[in-house]
């Protein structure tokens, strides 16, 4: 019995094996339209010259237990020039639902500029989470924008979960969607009160503090009756739609 006792327990072990795992990564991407020219409901012909972002801290987990092993590291991204990041890989992730999705856009001293160019980096400011620029036109009017949001904003509670099965892989697909910000309160895409923001002085160019001097009440209430204050108000409010999960999921906001 002395001989036989390691070696039945050597056999179970083997049979036993190392505890199955599975493949977990998680990716942000741009929404494929916001990387192109599109027509608003309103006949402007806008497209984005800038998306920049500044993802603070992502987060994944299930049943107290995180997908992934390093903390995440902040990043500064220009999702024109890099329309996807990745945020996280694990190979030996534990096999289960992970439910507990959460990602913050805020700026801090440590973020690592991906991509932006010293001056996009001096335009963006160093308290802006979200910076915008580009281009919109309509007849022989045309006008560029400057805008952003200097408020944090932690997306959570994302649906829906992503299952990960023992020798398996699964992915978490954030989306970005800044064509939201343009958005009425009925939920079609205008720019005509943006270009009509352009006034301090008149020159083409629509920034923060003229939007911030045009107030909803002097909009169409059934465009913007909805929410009360400027038009950086809008902005603010619209950016709390900025992220899904994949195309069709959701995410709330605090």
């Amino acid at each position: 019995m002395r001989l036989l006792c390691p070696t039945l327990l050597a056999l179970a072990l083997t049979a036993c094996g190392a505890p199955k795992t599975g493949s977990l990564s998680a990716h942000i991407s741009l929404d494929s339209t916001a990387g192109s020219t599109v027509t608003t409901d309103d006949g402007w012909a806008f497209s984005f010259t800038h998306v920049v972002v500044a993802l603070n801290d992502f987060a994944v987990s299930g049943m107290g237990t995180a997908g992934f092993k390093e903390a995440f590291k902040p990043k500064l991204v220009d999702f024109i020039g890099k329309s996807s990041v990745d945020l996280g890989s694990n190979a030996e992730a534990t096999p289960q639902k992970y439910d507990s999705i959460s990602l913050t856009l805020s700026r801090g001293a440590s973020d690592e500029n991906v991509n932006l160019s010293s001056e996009l980096l001096n335009d963006a400011g160093g308290n802006r989470p979200l910076y915008l620029e580009g281009t919109a036109s309509k007849g022989s009017t045309q006008r560029d924008f400057k805008l952003g949001i200097t408020t944090a904003i932690t997306f959570q509670g994302c649906m829906p979960a992503v299952t990960l099965d023992a020798l398996g892989s699964a992915s978490v697909e954030l989306k970005l969607h800044p064509q939201r910000l343009f958005l009425d309160d009925a939920g079609k895409m205008r720019f005509e009160v943006w270009a009509l923001a352009d006034a301090s002085p008149l020159d083409g160019h629509v920034t923060n503090l003229e939007a911030a001097a045009v107030q909803t009440s002097s909009l169409p209430a059934a465009q913007y009756g909805g929410t009360t204050g400027s038009l950086v108000t809008v902005l603010e409010k619209r950016a709390l739609t900025l992220v899904t999960l994949g195309d069709s999921g959701s995410c709330s906001t605090k």
